[in-house]
């Protein structure tokens, strides 16, 4: 029987993150607990368990959380629209840009390689006035045809799917290539397929970042109000009156698609494989 050694460094790095999914656990739980009390007992008892288990919170929310003149139906119609928009937009771009890059040679790559590189060391507040004046000067403010600044074909997926591109055999696509299949069928049905778990775990990663993205609705969409920016509108509307039990259940609707999303691509995300080609 072999015996391994034990190791102070992944016994520290265990118990911190131990420590971070025990906070994180405990903030859901508090925050569950929370929207299950009324307004005035939340004031007076911000910690203890609900005297009286509301659950008639969440239909309450359902029914009246309103933030711009929108109901929680819309603004989930909102954000299913838009995060799902936006992930197939750049996922698409970024998935056929790191294919050229991947397999063919052509002046100006490693230039936008460094370009790639210096875009992600970029703070995206700096980014946001140049495109503000994009947006307005494209007549995109405001309209759903803002998804089209998802193409981009740049950042860390560049990097990601390129490598993953270039580990998978090009015996591949010769084979293609012989039996009559042109670059964009060999990539369609050859190529892409040896990537799709890596797409998969991207794509969850990016929708959970994107559903919880407040800032873009508000300041490029505002006509359409998603869950995220919809709860922070909410709050601000109602900053005097605020019914926090309420904020909270909305809060939780929020975060549950996300979370049973990501539970079912978890899998996916912690079998990503760069190798590519076939195992055996």
């Amino acid at each position: 029987m072999i015996q391994k050694k034990f190791s102070v460094g992944k016994t520290v790095v265990f118990v911190a993150m131990a420590a971070v999914c025990a906070s994180y656990i405990l903030l859901m739980l508090w925050a569950f607990l929370s929207s299950l009390k009324g307004s005035v007992e939340f004031i007076g008892d911000k910690v203890g368990l609900p005297r009286h288990w509301l659950f008639s919170n969440y239909a309450k929310a359902w029914r009246t959380l309103r933030a711009g003149g929108k109901g929680v139906p819309t603004m989930i119609f909102n954000a299913l629209w838009y995060s799902c928009g936006v992930i197939v937009v750049s996922t698409a771009s970024t998935v056929c840009f790191a294919y050229v890059m991947a397999r063919f040679k052509f002046p100006g790559a490693k230039v936008i390689n460094v370009v790639n590189i210096f875009v992600m060391m970029v703070p995206i507040l700096g980014s946001l006035p140049s495109l503000m004046r994009i947006v307005l000067g494209l007549g995109l403010y405001d309209s759903p045809l803002f998804l089209l600044t998802s193409v981009s074909g740049m950042g860390g997926g560049l990097i990601i799917y390129r490598t993953a591109f270039r580990n998978v055999p090009w015996e591949f696509a010769e084979a293609a290539y012989i039996d009559g299949a042109g670059h964009f069928r060999t990539f369609l049905t050859v190529m892409l397929p040896q990537i799709v778990p890596i797409i998969v775990a991207l794509s969850i990663t990016s929708l959970i970042g994107v559903w919880n993205d407040y800032t873009t609705p508000i300041l490029f969409l505002p006509s359409y109000q998603n869950m995220a920016s919809g709860l922070y509108v909410y709050q601000i509307e109602n900053a005097r009156t605020l019914d926090t039990p309420l904020l909270f259940a909305g809060c939780l609707m929020c975060a549950a698609p996300m979370l049973a999303i990501f539970a079912f691509g978890q899998k996916y995300m912690m079998e990503i494989n760069l190798s590519g080609g076939l195992k055996g």
